[in-house]
């Protein structure tokens, strides 16, 4: 008869250390190198736009890289926002609200919010507006329709909207493009191809097992410092990395259908914000721009919403980062985004406010000094 014992020893001994293992790597990424934390992502009830629990795991340590390089503080308002104030509706503030609206770079985990590009707008007019963040990993054109909708609902009435828009938010919004529904709006074209139509987004859901995975120190880390997909739409999206070869964008054939999408998000946005302006910021090739690249190439994008602010001169003002942060790296060579991530540094947001606030003082839609970064 086989004796079994030295096994169940060696399986016991195995099962102990790796409890003891366990036990160590919960303490060291919780405290030498701390596992990201993150809030609990909510599907917001009327709108049903993708915002944050703000009870629970509502403040913590965002940590980005491998070695949690970069150690943030976040705190989600009791709107759901990753911001450091609560959200006041109009008629309860004197100053006229600057609202800037994006994906992942103005969600704002990567820097504190006060180095965000609201708060530095807010500074830049020297106290004379407030700057709110309205922002989510995976915004897209598509999303900020609801999102001047539900600012309207909630009376935040922005007397200006500054829209971040980067490589893929043009043909990423639309089912025309094999662009699936999801848990984010996107559009389609109506049957006779005239117009286009919201499509609603599906409902957020998540499992218990997920959630409690996410008390782990070691899955956080894999999942969100190591990059693992674990808990697949639980992760935060990272920004576009870059444009396919040939993106729909760049293709003659499409050019119609794409402008006539943007003038229909404007007008979308218009009708929900009729008293507002809209700044569209665009986002540049900073990969190009470091490589030293002249000209800085034009994101596929730009020329679609250059258009139209061409249409709309008194309500809509194109910035484009490209000349922006090109001419500000040829001068002092800073980065405006991390080593190991994309999303913008805290200097990439300076620069960004500064261009901002120059173009809305030229156009009179905002006064004020520049304040000090």
């Amino acid at each position: 008869m086989t004796d079994l014992r030295p096994q169940l020893r060696l399986l016991v001994r195995a099962v102990v250390f790796a409890a003891l293992f366990a036990s160590v790597a919960e303490v060291v990424l919780r405290t030498a190198l701390p596992a990201r934390e993150s809030p609990y992502p909510r599907q917001e009830p009327l709108e049903r736009l993708m915002t944050f629990d703000p009870i629970d795991n509502a403040r913590g340590t965002f940590t980005a890289g491998r070695y949690a390089q970069l150690r943030v503080p976040y705190s989600v308002n009791a709107q759901g926002w990753n911001a450091g104030e609560d959200y006041l509706p109009a008629a309860s503030r004197p100053e006229p609200l600057v609202a800037v609206l994006g994906d992942s770079q103005v969600e704002g985990f990567y820097v504190a919010w006060s180095d965000h590009i609201a708060q530095r707008l807010e500074r830049a007019s020297g106290g004379a507006c407030v700057g709110y963040a309205f922002g989510g990993s995976g915004y897209r054109l598509a999303q900020y329709p609801a999102v001047t909708r539900y600012m309207a609902r909630t009376g935040m009435a922005p007397e200006v909207v500054v829209l971040l828009l980067d490589v893929g938010d043009v043909s990423g919004s639309l089912r025309t493009f094999g662009i699936k529904p999801g848990v984010q709006y996107i559009a389609e074209q109506t049957p006779d191809g005239a117009g286009f139509v919201e499509v609603p987004p599906t409902p957020y859901q998540t499992t218990p097992t997920r959630r409690l995975l996410r008390q782990s120190a070691i899955a956080r880390y894999l999942l969100f410092n190591a990059k693992l997909d674990l808990f697949g739409q639980d992760a935060p999206a990272e920004p576009a990395l870059g444009a396919p070869s040939v993106p729909p964008e760049s293709q003659p054939e499409n050019t119609a259908t794409l402008d006539a999408y943007v003038e229909w998000s404007v007008a979308a946005m218009r009708a929900a914000l009729p008293e507002a302006r809209f700044v569209l910021l665009l986002d540049a090739d900073r990969r190009a721009i470091y490589r030293g690249d002249t000209p800085v190439p034009v994101l596929p994008t730009t020329p679609f919403f250059e258009r139209a602010c061409a249409r709309h001169p008194d309500v809509l003002a194109c910035v484009d980062l490209a000349p922006v942060f090109d001419a500000r790296y040829r001068a002092d060579g800073q980065r405006f985004d991390f080593d190991f991530n994309p999303h913008w540094s805290a200097h990439g947001h300076a620069v960004a406010a500064e261009a901002v606030f120059d173009a809305l003082r030229a156009r009179g839609w905002l006064t004020g000094p520049r304040g000090a970064e």
